[in-house]
């Protein structure tokens, strides 16, 4: 018996609402947005990802905090 010879499966779509979102592989939260990083690998969603002002980053850096 050949490998061809077998059926192949129906593609079944999964129901579309809640329980289809995708979730973050960083925290495990449904999201409709990934974020990456230069080289292309998601660092996290909105849940865990926080925007940093970078000059008051830096004031901070500077200054020990």
């Amino acid at each position: 018996m050949w490998y061809d010879d077998l059926p192949e499966r129906k593609l079944i779509p999964p129901e579309y609402g809640e329980e289809c979102w995708p979730r973050c592989p960083v925290c495990g939260e449904k999201t409709d947005t990934f974020y990456r990083n230069e080289l292309g690998d998601i660092v996290g969603c909105e849940g865990c990802v926080r925007y940093v002002d970078a000059w008051q980053w830096w004031e901070d850096y500077e200054r020990g905090y």
